[in-house]
């Protein structure tokens, strides 16, 4: 794994590799979903945090069929984002960030894009609930709610608040 704070080389080894058995375990936490917030590539971003007041985040994504091919997550994955909707009386919608603002496609925009995604303004949320989501380690790019280790529940297959 990259360093905390480095990121992933484009066609990374780690694309296709998962670290066996954090990425491939299905995994069942309680936890206060404090903050959320919609991302530019449509994932639902939640700041998952545990009884010891540390802090993890968890990535509904969007459950169309170009962004889930797998028909069978994609149902989870859809029941997961219909829980938080309901939860929230209606979608996330996206904050502080109008693509149009950013120009033609750039190196320079991307950066601005993803720096604008990290610093968007968050929903509060504030309610306990069992979540069940898939390991996974991102890179540490100044997320809000980021572990240590950049551990995630990415994708989220179920969330039930209580």
């Amino acid at each position: 794994m990259p360093p905390v704070g480095g990121s992933f080389p484009k066609n990374s080894f780690y694309q296709d590799r998962r670290a066996v058995p954090t990425e491939t375990t299905v995994w069942r936490l309680k936890a206060t979903v404090t903050e959320a917030k919609l991302e530019q590539d449509g994932d639902y971003h939640l700041v998952l945090k545990g009884a010891s007041g540390k802090t993890m985040i968890g990535e509904i994504p969007n459950p169309d069929p170009a962004f889930v091919t797998n028909a069978v997550w994609r149902a989870d994955i859809k029941v997961a984002r219909d829980a938080m909707d309901k939860k929230l009386g209606g979608p996330l919608t996206a904050k502080d960030f109008n693509p149009a603002e950013m120009g033609p496609p750039t190196t320079e925009r991307f950066a601005k894009a993803r720096m604008a995604d990290e610093t968007a303004a968050m929903t509060q949320v504030n309610a306990s609930a069992t979540i069940t989501g898939v390991g996974f380690f991102d890179s540490s790019h100044g997320q809000t709610g980021v572990a240590p280790s950049a551990i995630e529940l990415h994708p989220i297959l179920d969330i039930v608040f209580d």
